[in-house]
């Protein structure tokens, strides 16, 4: 039997939203700084621009396959892949989510390659800020430098083998380079570079409610060695707070801040992007499934 994606949305939301209160519940917020509370109103504001810029990017990356969409097909075609991604393993479930705003099969599977695209470019954007704040850490931080390198190495291999096991991933991204051209490709990773430093404006202005007195530098630093390590580790739902929470409290103190601020920061900004998303879509929709019943009645 053929589940319409009607129905996909609906199962989508429902396992996020089990898997929001889930993670919401675990959560302790008895270290904020309540004299810095209205700090969060900055990373709350960068919500909107983060994926603003991230439905710009996917809308530019679409033209090429599917021809012009509107900025709210584009924003409601992430947001849903978003909620699907959340609920699945390393999210793959983005993929298929992003998909669902069309009804044709052949064009479905152009825009799920797109979507591949995407997010490899994303990928990159944090692999390289991952590698280099391991130089300027082993520069900056008495870190021995044999662990750098067997960390660097280490993760690039991995990063190797996978593209050597799963060349079809390979594939997908030449075809959607050489749709978008040279040009085009530097300014989808441009938009992609502009979201990562969003993220750690973020976690700089909610670490500062945690009581963090140092410089956005030591969060940049933190921030991407988190990014870049989780980048490698293979990931469910219910442990991918717990996974990023594991790994902040050791990359934050590798530049002198707190494993608890790391925690707390890591936990907000991933609330912040992540749930509230979340809870604005699924109530987008069903808001404009009540107002076509009242329009079917009348």
């Amino acid at each position: 039997m053929k589940i319409s994606s009607k129905y996909w949305k609906i199962i989508i939301f429902a396992a996020a939203y089990v898997f929001l209160v889930y993670k919401l519940s675990e959560l302790d917020f008895s270290q904020i700084h309540l004299n810095r509370f209205w700090l969060l109103i900055v990373p709350l504001g960068f919500v909107a621009v983060n994926w603003s810029v991230e439905a710009a990017k996917w809308r530019f990356i679409l033209l090429p396959v599917v021809g012009r969409i509107s900025f709210e097909d584009a924003i409601n075609s992430v947001l849903t892949g978003l909620t699907a991604g959340v609920a699945t393993p390393n999210r793959v479930g983005e993929y298929f989510g992003r998909t669902l705003f069309s009804e044709n099969g052949r064009e479905r599977k152009r825009i799920f390659v797109a979507s591949v695209y995407s997010s490899f470019v994303q990928v990159s954007v944090t692999f390289f800020a991952g590698v280099i704040s391991i130089v300027f850490t082993g520069f900056s931080f008495d870190v021995p430098w044999w662990f750098i390198a067997s960390v660097t190495g280490s993760l690039i291999l991995v990063t190797v083998l996978f593209f050597y096991f799963k060349p079809e991933a390979v594939s997908d991204v030449v075809l959607a380079v050489k749709n978008q051209g040279i040009k085009g490709f530097l300014f989808v990773f441009l938009l992609s570079l502009v979201r990562f430093v969003i993220f750690v404006l973020q976690a700089y202005f909610v670490a500062k409610v945690f009581g963090y007195s140092g410089s956005f530098y030591g969060i940049f630093i933190a921030m991407s060695l988190m990014y870049f390590v989780v980048m490698f580790i293979p990931s469910f739902f219910w442990v991918e707070i717990g996974i990023r929470g594991s790994v902040s409290s050791f990359t934050f103190p590798l530049v002198g801040i707190d494993a608890g601020i790391g925690i707390s920061t890591v936990s907000i900004v991933w609330i912040l992007n992540i749930a509230l998303p979340i809870v604005y879509i699924s109530l987008k929709s069903l808001w404009k499934r009540f107002l076509l019943k009242q329009s079917i009645t009348e």
